[in-house]
């Protein structure tokens, strides 16, 4: 995927420029590949091009340009670099409420992966808020029985764990398998997950 990715972005640069939306893209593309092969630094480099490239493009209030906040906020969580990761998540979310509002599943992905963050670091309290923000717009949005609102409930469920908050964390795990088990049947990984969850099993996370 990369050579291909290579050669599409040399033919793109000498046929349009190096500020051009289908380089940006390219260079977004060869970032997602980079980062599923576990090379942040370079997944780093490469969305930070993406991003240059879209400011000078649509300008900063733009949501191709939250996205790339948001990305480049994920690879430096993946870096272990949890205070950084912030910075960049916090630009896209500031970025996407002024585009959309606060009632849009783009927020609410934000606002969970803010909270990953935050349980990462020991904010607890912190996390719990923004996966509670993240939860109340996709109700919101699809509706109670959605994969998107177990996938909050399960992530609330692991911070009231990290919290002690055993009832608390069994609630959420069993509302989330609850969902999984009616949206996608009893033998999903989302749902055999969620299940052992529910009955505080103990698994690698």
């Amino acid at each position: 995927a990369l050579d291909y990715y290579h050669r599409s972005l040399d033919i793109k640069v000498r046929v349009v420029g190096q500020e051009h939306i289908s380089v940006a893209d390219t260079y977004n593309n060869m970032a997602i590949v980079y980062k599923s092969q576990g090379h942040y630094e370079r997944a780093l480099e490469y969305y930070q091009k993406d991003l240059d490239i879209t400011i000078k493009l649509v300008g900063h209030d733009h949501p191709d340009v939250a996205k790339s906040y948001g990305n480049i906020g994920n690879v430096l969580d993946e870096m272990g670099k949890p205070e950084e990761a912030l910075v960049q998540l916090k630009k896209a979310l500031e970025v996407f409420v002024a585009v959309f509002g606060y009632e849009h599943l783009d927020v609410a992905a934000v606002y969970n992966s803010i909270g990953i963050v935050y349980r990462k670091k020991g904010d607890l309290e912190n996390a719990l808020l923004q996966h509670q923000r993240a939860l109340e717009i996709r109700t919101r949005v699809f509706g109670s029985e959605h994969p998107s609102v177990a996938g909050s409930s399960l992530n609330m469920g692991l911070v009231c764990r990290s919290q002690e908050k055993t009832e608390e964390a069994k609630e959420m795990f069993t509302k989330a398998y609850s969902i999984f088990l009616k949206v996608l049947g009893p033998d999903h990984p989302q749902t055999q997950r969620a299940k052992r969850r529910s009955r505080l099993k103990p698994e690698p996370e």
